[in-house]
């Protein structure tokens, strides 16, 4: 397995993630909410993560094996998380960190559990990064169809024959 490009999509994982951060803080600075210094701190945190994975770490070939593929998901998965929870860190609209990256990974594996007691009490800015987190989460299945599994040279009929029982 090749490091470098499990390493380097995942830098780009980590860049859009830290892209998506832009519109919540756009709406915390047009309603002046408190979060705003949590959102411009995680923004350049994800963004600079993101960007030095992946500037850093040159793929050394274009094609990516399975073990590549799956590091990638998983990682994805993890890296997403884990930055994604940083505004709520920041914040500190959660009481402890577990809580916030439980808010984060629910949101991004569109589970519909949450942590929030009250969620009408929460800063604009905060309500919205919930909203693209599961947004995102719904957008990822499809992603993984579309860009993914081409890339391994999985099509559609192949998945269908793997689904259908008989």
């Amino acid at each position: 397995m090749k490091i470098n490009n499990v390493l380097h999509y995942l830098g780009l994982v980590v860049a859009i993630v830290g892209g998506f951060m832009f519109i919540p803080f756009i709406f915390s600075l047009i309603n002046a909410g408190p979060d705003q210094l949590a959102f411009g701190i995680s923004i350049i945190v994800t963004l600079s993560a993101g960007f030095l994975m992946w500037r850093f770490t040159p793929i050394t070939e274009r094609r990516i094996s399975l073990r590549e593929s799956l590091a990638i998901v998983a990682g994805s998965w993890i890296m997403a998380a884990l930055f994604g929870s940083l505004p709520f860190i920041i914040s500190g609209v959660l009481p402890s960190v577990i809580d916030c990256i439980f808010e984060a990974m629910s949101g991004l594996t569109t589970t519909g559990a949450s942590v929030f007691i009250n969620v009408e009490n929460l800063p604009q800015g905060i309500l919205v990064w919930r909203s693209l987190t599961q947004w995102i989460g719904g957008l990822g299945i499809i992603m993984l169809f579309v860009t993914i599994l081409p890339m391994l040279g999985i099509g559609a009929s192949q998945l269908m024959e793997a689904e259908t029982p008989g």
